[in-house]
């Protein structure tokens, strides 16, 4: 990484800084540099790191990579070399060998192995790559081992309440908060929503078990919500269909998270145009 002799003292910045400028973490920046070292930050006397705009350059093509799925070991090589592709075969390897890791121990029900396995890799990697490459796969791959599968989902959502949202001190903005809710009775996917908000440093509510149009609606009212996300991929188009028809006025402000909510919102928006995905997985890569 070139910090040019140019850059003055009032151009360079905290890691904070180089946070919210280029959406990855101080945890993960950190990491990049120590263990990878993809970042060189100058240092003030006392030690701290200072940025310049050449190391916003320097993420965002290390974000190139990654969100490639290449592997953050072997990013610096690439950078160095200056590449423009990769063989995809190693990249697809890479994710299938943790994901196969992941699985193993979850079949053990051995939390402590794979609870280290997804620490680890969320100091490496930017959430929605994680998510993505990582932990939705392994979701897919558990989709016919109903215990395993229940076992994970539900370890896996108390550790991210114990990790992101419990801890988590975000300045409320200008008076804006966002709503998430859950309403299908399974809270892990609004809880990957909610420590990619966590991450992006946003204001927000969780509010689990909401079962009606009408609590949904007190909610929004009570916390003068500017935005609510909806979350419920067990629904059907039936059951969507219900919420939907109560969402005429308020299309701009809501979103809804859900195959049955996609199939039944394609049906309805000639009547009204509606801000549906059909899973966390495509709206995650839509705000990416």
């Amino acid at each position: 990484m070139i910090n040019s002799a140019s850059e003055t003292l009032s151009e360079r910045f905290p890691i904070r800084e180089l946070s919210l400028r280029t959406g990855v973490n101080s945890v993960t920046l950190r990491a990049w540099e120590r263990r990878y070292g993809l970042l060189k930050p100058l240092r003030t006397e006392k030690g701290h790191r200072l940025y310049t705009k050449s190391d916003v350059l320097r993420v965002e093509k290390i974000l190139y990579w990654i969100n490639q799925g290449v592997s953050v070991s072997k990013v610096r090589a690439l950078l160095d070399q200056q590449l423009e592709s990769v063989d995809s075969e190693s990249v697809e390897n890479t994710w299938r060998e943790w994901q196969s890791e992941c699985i193993t121990a979850i079949r053990k029900l051995s939390q402590t192995k794979w609870e280290k396995l997804l620490q680890e890799t969320i100091k490496q990697y930017p959430f929605g790559v994680m998510v993505q490459n990582g932990l939705l796969p392994v979701l897919a791959a558990l989709k016919d081992d109903v215990a395993e599968k229940c076992y994970f989902q539900s370890s896996l959502a108390e550790l991210i309440t114990v990790l992101k949202l419990a801890p988590r001190h975000v300045a409320k903005v200008s008076g804006e908060v966002r709503l998430l809710v859950s309403c299908d009775g399974s809270p892990l996917m609004a809880k990957l929503i909610a420590w990619e908000l966590t991450e992006r440093q946003e204001h927000f509510v969780l509010v689990e078990g909401v079962s009606s149009r009408q609590e949904l609606s007190l909610l929004e009212q009570r916390l003068g919500a500017s935005q609510t996300i909806i979350v419920a991929e067990r629904y059907t188009e039936n059951e969507a269909k219900q919420w939907l028809l109560s969402d005429q006025d308020l299309s701009d402000k809501r979103i809804w998270i859900g195959s049955g909510l996609w199939l039944r919102g394609r049906d309805l928006a000639n009547q009204n145009p509606l801000n549906v995905y059909s899973s966390v997985a495509d709206y995650l890569q839509s705000i990416a």
